[in-house]
């Protein structure tokens, strides 16, 4: 019996291979055998999923090479959770992080990390001047000794 079983599944298999060579029997979800390869993509970082979902699909898409732009730069000494994240895959598996200056920038680095911080305090600044015109009411629910805040409410004076 266990004979038998064995010639199924040959013939099985043979059958199977030789529909597969029948013409007229194209497959559209058929791969090639190298994969398409993409010169360059370029993304923009944000904190949120849709960067997470662009840079693995263009990952996925074969490119070269990913050119990540950053709006509101970052020190080299507090990456951004996200952006850690994809580095501390790349590291893990073998790959190479490395840092390098930005072309044309050795000798104007010193002065824009000197005044970095002060462009973002002066950016923060500038974010809370229209609190100036309002007033907060924060809204809580005591429960069991300790006031929970609900909701803030922002009123114009």
């Amino acid at each position: 019996m266990n004979k038998s079983l064995t010639q199924r599944f040959l013939l099985l298999a043979l059958t199977l291979s030789l529909i597969g060579c029948l013409p007229g029997t194209k497959s559209s979800s058929r791969t090639t055998l190298a994969p398409t390869v993409n010169e360059s993509k370029s993304i923009e970082f944000m904190g949120s999923d849709y960067f997470d979902n662009a840079l693995s699909g263009a990952m996925n898409d074969n490119y070269t090479q990913i050119a990540v732009s950053v709006t509101q730069p970052f020190s080299i000494n507090n990456i951004p959770e996200r952006m850690n994240a994809w580095l501390g895959v790349i590291g893990g598996s073998g790959g190479e992080v490395k840092t390098e200056p930005v072309e044309g920038s050795r000798n104007m680095l010193g002065l824009v990390a000197a005044l970095y911080p002060l462009y973002q305090e002066l950016m923060r600044q500038l974010s809370y001047l229209p609190a100036k015109n309002y007033n907060a009411t924060l809204f809580y629910r005591n429960e069991e000794g300790e006031a929970m805040i609900e909701q803030v409410v922002f009123t114009r004076r």
